[in-house]
């Protein structure tokens, strides 16, 4: 068995389970409420936005759109087309929805993991000493968790997602600081 048929077989088994997992319905609930603020990158694209009205956090919003953009454009237009891995509802039986389920047929890699890691990635690094930046991170985490949760992503969707947007906020920040080198001398005062 090759790796890639390992991972495949081991997605199936983790959905599975959560298919049979019966979850306190408040949970669902939180999940599902979780889930939702993810779509479309709109939590992101608000949080990202609000960050590029004040003048304290105008850098950090500007590698934040930086990311989404970048991530957007890579996981969307191109990977997305090019994988076409259809959704778990696809491929495995009985699976019942609390959430709409995605009218976006494919599934790797994710775009609400990718988009929350890119945009969690770009603030953190961008103010890593702020509590915001990891509330930003673990908002990040449990929008991709609820994705496989809900049995919407595989869960290598989700891991290779998050990796994607961990990269695409690493590259977000690093082109803010070529736009503006004063950034360098106000986080070292």
């Amino acid at each position: 068995m090759g790796i890639l048929e390992w991972v495949y077989q081991l997605d199936i088994s983790i959905i599975e389970g959560f298919k049979t997992f019966n979850a306190p319905l408040l949970l669902d609930y939180f999940m599902a409420f979780i889930s939702t603020i993810g779509n479309a990158g709109l939590i992101w694209i608000v949080v990202s936005i609000t960050l590029l009205l004040f003048k304290k956090t105008r850098g950090i919003g500007i590698a934040a759109i930086i990311a989404l953009i970048l991530n957007t454009v890579l996981v969307n237009l191109f990977l997305k087309p090019i994988f076409n891995r259809p959704r778990p509802y696809a491929i495995i039986e009985g699976i019942e929805y609390i959430i709409k389920t995605p009218s976006e047929p494919y599934s790797f890699p994710s775009g609400h993991a990718s988009s929350s890691f890119a945009v969690a990635t770009a603030i953190y690094l961008t103010s890593f000493k702020n509590k915001f930046a990891y509330l930003a991170l673990i908002l990040a985490a449990l929008i991709a968790f609820a994705r496989v949760y809900f049995c919407v992503h595989f869960p290598s969707d989700v891991i290779i997602g998050s990796l994607i947007g961990i990269l695409m906020g690493y590259i977000g920040y690093r082109s803010y600081l070529k736009l503006d080198k004063s950034f360098i001398k106000d986080k070292i005062v």
